[in-house]
């Protein structure tokens, strides 16, 4: 029984730190994603607004 409830916990460790991982990552690329907006011409007759993030 003893060696059940440690595969158990082993396997909800993993299932845990792996959730973790994958959104250590998705927090990551999104911040990369979001650093990259606004660099680069703006549309024509817009600028880049930093306090908005956005083009106005």
């Amino acid at each position: 029984m003893k060696a059940e409830e440690t595969k158990g916990g082993w396997n909800k460790a993993y299932l845990i730190g792996l959730i973790l991982a994958v959104l250590l990552i998705i927090g990551v690329v999104g911040a990369y994603i979001n650093s990259q907006k606004g660099q680069g011409p703006a549309p024509p007759g817009k600028v880049w607004s930093e306090e908005h993030q956005h083009y106005h």
